[in-house]
């Protein structure tokens, strides 16, 4: 299992591939809980707030926005095959998530 990461130099991401699933879930769970959560947002130029999940279909498969201050903040896409999560892209590049705040839908909340 490995994780790439898109910040585009634009926002906080993991700079090289993280293999392996106790490694991912670790990072995963760090952007969540605890002192690693403030400095997600603080990098994000968020002050503490509350962070909101919503699964959505993109790229013709399941995915996961995080969501903070009422815009999207991490979009997550697994990879499955076998029935076993093989890889998990994860974009934190706002250009990339602008799209996501178009949507036709209500807006995204925490």
């Amino acid at each position: 299992m490995r994780l790439t990461g898109d910040g585009g130099g634009l926002a906080p991401s993991a700079l090289r591939v993280v293999r392996g699933a106790d490694r991912i879930a670790r990072l995963l769970l760090g952007l969540v809980h605890g002192k690693g959560r403030t400095h997600f947002l603080t990098r994000l130029g968020l002050e503490e707030t509350d962070i909101g999940y919503e699964t959505v279909n993109a790229n013709a498969g399941p995915a996961v926005v995080m969501v903070a201050a009422g815009r999207p903040i991490v979009f997550l896409q697994p990879t499955v095959a076998g029935g076993l999560v093989q890889e998990v892209f994860v974009i934190t590049n706002p250009e990339k998530m602008a799209g996501l705040m178009s949507r036709e839908s209500a807006p995204l909340r925490p």
